[in-house]
């Protein structure tokens, strides 16, 4: 390409290396017409130089654009703008030193710009922003022509540490969805943040997840917080509450604490939706439901099965017989002596025979007999003593609750001798016990 060439090429991002005179000789200079300080006008970028852009003031004049004027473009501006663009600058000053009419892209944006922010602020909306630069305190954006500032506090998920000015500076370039949080044009502040953004798309979506949720549906959640009285578990955008009574079937108290930590995955029950107080209340013990359900299919009122006791309480003793499977036996159905408390038959952990008496499936509860499933137990293998303990249980039974017959074999024994002594003190009573049992079993 020949000099002539050059000389009548359209400028273009090859006259970067130009100075802006040079290049405002090049395009033939210019006439300022009229202009005055503070002016808006629309242009179309002529040309790119070292320092700017050169605009075409719709043929009445020529401006320029420094760098330090056109931050709102965003990083790398070169790369967003092209010849021919038009776009709105202001006029800074009509003839500056060097004969040229200064001009502004910032400015421009920055005069539409803080009424739109101060829109966005009153009606608390968020908007999406380009980040521009950072100090040591945040991050600085550039919004319709006006630069905000988001502090380290209010953007989510940084957090200052030796390496801090290293995670703030990779934001540079990074498109950030943000809320104005504090404007006041006088004093040229504009206070940004990313969290009060991010909270109010929580809210808004989780309001959506509440009017889309039902009650008794089973959904996948992540524990977000664990508490001693229960575990908050985000299930797609808002947070439920299980209560610790709703981590287990079991009675003894489940300490959350111990059994969950923060990004768990569990599978929850919709218990109870309160959409005014926006609260959701939700269960584990009720997320599987079916197992309940099916190991139910598999038993009657009236049989005979072997359970562990899992807790003692004034008015009987609980009975886990299996998976979720629990029951309570009544005091009166514990033994045929009076007792005013069942642990003065039974210990936790010991395992007995119980028939079960009756089934509610809809309440998850079953009512359990030892008493009434006494005879057919001494039939199957098992022994109690006078005051109706276990001394003696089935071999089958013992290898099959290995575990808990090891930590009980002891009681057993003990059991055992004090059933002999008393057998030996109270012979005729021993006696007349067996004769109504043999009168009780040929009648039966």
């Amino acid at each position: 390409m020949n000099s002539e060439d050059t000389t009548s090429e359209t400028p273009s991002r090859a006259n970067d290396e130009l100075t802006m005179t040079q290049l405002l000789e090049e395009t033939g200079g210019f006439e300022p017409k009229n202009f005055k300080r503070g002016d808006l006008a629309e242009g179309t970028i002529l040309a790119f130089a070292k320092e700017g852009l050169i605009i075409d003031l719709s043929g009445k004049s020529e401006g320029v654009v420094y760098n330090e004027e056109m931050h709102s473009v965003g990083p790398n501006p070169l790369d967003k703008i092209n010849i021919g663009d038009k776009i709105k600058v202001i006029v800074l000053h009509p003839e500056n030193s060097d004969g040229q009419v200064a001009l502004s892209i910032d400015k421009a944006k920055g005069e539409e710009g803080w009424n739109l922010l101060q829109q966005y602020f009153e009606e608390e909306k968020s908007i999406e922003a380009t980040i521009t630069s950072y100090n040591k305190g945040g991050l600085l954006a550039n919004i319709e022509g006006v630069n905000g500032f988001i502090p380290v506090s209010q953007i989510v998920g940084t957090k200052l540490t030796g390496e801090g000015s290293e995670s703030l500076s990779s934001q540079i370039g990074k498109t950030m969805t943000i809320k104005v949080i504090e404007i006041n044009r006088r004093r040229n502040r504009v206070i940004l943040s990313e969290r009060a953004a991010l909270q109010e798309h929580r809210t808004e979506f989780r309001e959506q997840l509440l009017n889309e949720l039902s009650e008794g549906d089973i959904l996948k959640g992540v524990v977000t917080a664990v508490r001693p009285f229960g575990v908050f578990v985000d299930i797609g955008g808002a947070d439920g509450l299980v209560h610790h009574s709703e981590l287990s079937w079991d009675r003894a108290p489940v300490d959350p604490v111990a059994q969950y930590n923060i990004g768990d995955e569990i599978e929850v029950y919709v218990m109870k939706i309160d959409i005014e107080s926006k609260k959701v209340a939700l269960s584990t013990r009720r997320a599987g439901p079916e197992e309940w359900e099916s190991m139910l299919n598999e038993l009657s009122e009236g049989d005979l099965v072997t359970g562990v006791v899992t807790k003692l309480v004034p008015f009987g003793a609980f009975v886990r017989i299996g998976g979720p499977i629990e029951g309570l036996v009544h005091l009166s159905e514990i033994s045929k002596t009076r007792i005013t408390h069942s642990n003065q038959i039974l210990i936790e952990g010991e395992v007995v025979p119980v028939k079960i008496v009756k089934i509610e499936s809809e309440r998850h509860r079953l009512a359990l007999s030892i008493v009434g499933g006494s005879k057919e137990s001494e039939a199957n293998g098992w022994e109690f003593d006078h005051l109706g303990r276990i001394i003696q249980m089935p071999e089958e039974i013992k290898e099959k609750f290995s575990s808990e017959f090891s930590s009980f074999a002891d009681i057993l024994e003990s059991r055992k001798e004090e059933h002999s002594n008393w057998l030996e003190t109270h012979q005729d009573t021993a006696e007349d016990t067996a004769e109504d049992t043999a009168e009780d079993t040929a009648e039966d």
